[in-house]
């Protein structure tokens, strides 16, 4: 789905949603159906992705491990440097091992693809390792296949991305942190195909 596609959803579920609130639809009895359309999940996440006819933004902070992931931070001793790509704009090469807080990796539209690489050092191209590739609505499609869970009320979402050093036998997870101007809902409260 395009982003004119969503804006145009949006508008039209607003206008829905005010006609429903309209004092002459109050004395008509309500029904199941009127209910579900007044708080149909897909109101919700449109809303959420789209502000007044604009897509929102997205910052992607990279969170070091913990101090008992030892597993994350092997993993990431191997592969030490990561870089995002927005549509067409990629981030500098980020060097992982020197953390010690999370830290902005990069920023860009909701509706953006998103592609995450990562190298054992950023001239070892032969070493890179891509485990996040989307063409567009990167972050929707992280949250629909199970790869990103909420916190803070929808604002924050956590991504862990699996790697994997074959020849050394380590594997861990890098951890991001996407984080939103407005919440999104629970995957569950999400419409279904």
């Amino acid at each position: 789905m395009e982003l004119k596609d969503v804006v145009a959803f949006q508008h039209d579920a607003q206008a829905f949603q005010e006609e429903l609130r309209n004092p002459v639809w109050a004395k008509l009895p309500r029904t199941p159906l009127m209910e579900r359309l007044e708080k149909a999940p897909s109101f919700e996440v449109a809303n959420a992705l789209v502000d007044g006819g604009r897509v929102g933004d997205l910052e992607i902070w990279f969170v070091p491990p913990a101090p008992d992931d030892q597993k994350g931070r092997d993993v990431l001793s191997v592969y030490r440097v990561s870089q995002i790509q927005f549509l067409e704009s990629p981030s500098g090469w980020k060097d992982l091992t020197r953390a010690t807080a999370p830290f902005l990796i990069g920023e860009g539209p909701l509706d953006s693809g998103i592609t995450l690489r990562f190298r054992k050092l950023e001239s070892d191209a032969a070493s890179e390792q891509v485990p996040v590739r989307y063409s567009s609505w990167g972050l929707v499609r992280l949250i629909e296949e199970g790869r990103a869970e909420r916190n803070a009320g929808g604002q924050v979402w956590r991504v862990r991305i699996p790697l994997e050093d074959r020849e050394q036998g380590l594997s861990g997870d890098a951890t991001f942190e996407v984080r939103l101007k407005r919440p999104l809902p629970k995957v569950e409260d999400w419409p279904r195909k």
